[in-house]
């Protein structure tokens, strides 16, 4: 294949990109949601706190720049020191106040073997006792430790604790230490209080969870109480008091790690994504299976053409996934909704169910997030027509993909859009038609559902959500408001206080905060929310179809009228369903105890 590199790349019509297209994407985006909200969280914690415990990763370090020489016999000067400071956000010290801090670093078992803290004549179990410099001379580890905590006493931290988790040691330093510090600081409304309250802060991933666990172990001789979860940075116990000694009587509190994004260019984070350091969904799989074609087509790395089957390079992802698919039998057979005239771009439509009574719109345009475009909601218009039309559909499910739902409008077509534009047009007037079909329609939202995206899912019936969906109206930090009735659904659906507070900070709000809010009915894991939105829909569709729709009709006036006049419009409908042949089956085969059979009619 090397020999062939040249031919190869001349084979390609148009030649091979000579650059990528990153379409203009901010990497802080790429960042878990819950780091801006975590220094909120802590914030609110911080009254009811007696004392902080930062737990900072012992290998990630920085050289103090006086200290660059090396240890040697003849001069002696200050060794060099490997002090575990960077990576440590600054934020956190300027906005938790002033309170009794200890540095815990931990992981140092992990850490450089000539840098590690050892005590003379006991070896490993002397952590946080000294420290050795590059070479082992005990005299050269008595400086260097001074220096070290010289350098940590400059940047605010007097108290600092050497700790190896995972095995207790150091640890046991912790307890008398933030005593004594408590003590002899002033605790203003919490003097009388006998129990002292800790709070855990730190970046993501350096073992707030296993020191907790390590405390727990050695002074209450228990197991577990801080299992990490699925993001970083997260605990199942986040944010709860957790009893870590008796004598003294002491609580910890996990706060979710975070951590500033400061990545130098959105290049370097694609890069960091492609190695895992980076959740894929935050960037989008598509757009880093083509920065990984681009990648390989720019080294030359040509050996995918004869892995999977291809005439030639290419340099375009979606026909490269697709050989890849069939390459490797990774295909599905799906009933696609006849009667939709031309083939959708942007939209998978089929009929799904056991009676085929299921219609399922997927919104497919991964490398955009979803975005809506123009031409995605008006294929959306066309597809739910169709459904409308179609006579075996009783309820229709809207969905994403697992990463997005639909992460909100298109804000490259609306840009550079004038007033005159908007106002002339009826910019976003057709996306109406998701909320006057008469069909039931459930929203099975997994990932991002923002801006447009959330408007799009109120405008459905019934919201499911995976339990990694994030739902929010950030129009404010683009200089706008929703404009697809963001404002007005939110509200009804949250009440003021929520949307007042959503729609002015751009805030998202996760699957669990959006059930307990009312936005969303039920809650899945993501591989399950399909399934249970499609159950739901069949569910549906087995009943009239006829009367389905008044019930949705009735439904819907409680939130457009007075309650007496939707009272008015329920009783209409409910007398009407007296002239409908389904009304009479289903009261006269529940007298008779058999299955009813609707005719919709």
């Amino acid at each position: 294949m090397r020999v062939c590199v040249g031919a190869l790349r001349a084979a390609v019509p148009g030649g091979l990109r000579e650059r990528f297209d990153f379409g203009g994407r901010d990497v802080a985006s790429w960042f878990p949601r819950h780091m801006a909200k975590g220094m909120r969280q802590m914030q609110g914690a911080l009254r009811r706190a007696d004392c902080l415990l930062e737990v900072h990763d012992a290998r990630i370090s920085s050289t103090p720049a006086k200290n660059h020489l090396n240890v040697t016999k003849e001069t002696r000067p200050t060794p060099r020191c490997h002090v575990p400071l960077s990576g440590r956000n600054p934020a956190l010290k300027e906005a938790l106040g002033i309170r009794p801090h200890v540095l815990v670093l931990n992981k140092m078992d992990l850490a450089d073997p000539r840098r590690q803290p050892v005590s003379a004549g006991l070896g490993r179990a002397g952590l946080g006792v000294a420290v050795v410099a590059q070479g082992g001379d005990s005299s050269a580890s008595s400086r260097a430790l001074q220096a070290v905590l010289e350098l940590l006493k400059q940047q605010g931290c007097p108290q600092v604790v050497f700790t190896d988790c995972q095995r207790d040691v150091g640890v046991k330093k912790i307890v008398p230490l933030v005593a004594k510090l408590v003590a002899e600081s002033p605790r203003y409304h919490r003097a009388e209080s006998s129990e002292y309250n800790i709070l855990v802060i730190g970046v993501p991933n350096m073992g707030k969870s296993s020191l907790i666990n390590s405390l727990r172990r050695l002074h209450l001789k228990k197991g577990k109480a801080t299992t990490v979860g699925g993001e970083p940075g997260i605990t199942k116990a986040v944010l709860s008091r957790i009893q870590v000694s008796e004598k003294p009587l002491m609580y910890l509190v996990d706060t979710p790690g975070v951590l500033p994004p400061k990545l130098g260019d959105v290049e370097t984070g694609m890069k960091l994504a492609l190695c895992g350091a980076i959740h894929d969904h935050m960037v989008g799989e598509n757009i880093m299976a083509d920065y990984l074609l681009y990648t390989l087509n720019k080294q030359q790395q040509f050996g995918y053409v004869e892995r999977y089957g291809l005439d030639q390079p290419c340099d375009h992802i979606e026909s490269v996934l697709k050989s890849m698919a069939l390459a490797q039998g990774r295909t599905q057979k799906l009933t696609v909704l006849t009667g939709t005239g031309s083939a959708f771009q942007y939209l998978l439509v089929q009929k799904t169910g056991a009676q085929k009574n299921v219609g399922l719109i997927q919104l497919n345009r991964p490398q955009a997030l979803n975005a809506l475009c123009e031409r995605l909601m008006a294929e959306l218009r066309r597809a739910l027509e169709a459904m409308e039309s179609d006579p075996q559909v009783g309820a229709i499910v809207l969905t994403g993909s697992q990463k997005a739902f639909a992460a909100g409008a298109d804000i490259k077509e609306m840009q550079n859009k004038t007033f005159q534009e908007c106002y002339n047009g009826g910019f976003l007037g057709g996306w109406d038609k998701v909320s006057v079909v008469r069909k039931p329609i459930i929203a099975a939202v997994n990932g991002y559902a923002l801006g447009g995206g959330c408007e799009l899912a109120m405008m459905c019936d019934i919201i499911y959500a995976g339990e990694k969906a994030q739902f929010g109206q950030p129009e404010i930090l683009l200089g706008t408001i929703p404009g697809a009735g963001g404002t007005q659904r939110l509200t009804r659906a949250v009440g003021k206080s929520l949307a007042m507070e959503m729609v002015l900070t751009g805030d998202r709000i996760s699957a669990a905060e959006a059930k307990e809010a009312g936005l969303v009915s039920k809650v899945f894991p993501v591989d399950k929310l399909l399934d249970a939105a499609i159950a739901c829909a069949e569910k549906i569709a087995s009943n009239s179809k006829l009367v389905a729709a008044m019930a949705k009709e009735s439904v819907n006036a409680a939130f457009e009228t007075t309650l007496t006049e939707g009272n008015r419009t329920e009783k209409r409908l409910f007398y009407a369903t007296f002239a409908t042949d389904d009304r009479k089956e289903g009261m006269t085969a529940f007298v008779e105890k058999r299955k009813a059979k609707f005719t919709d009619s």
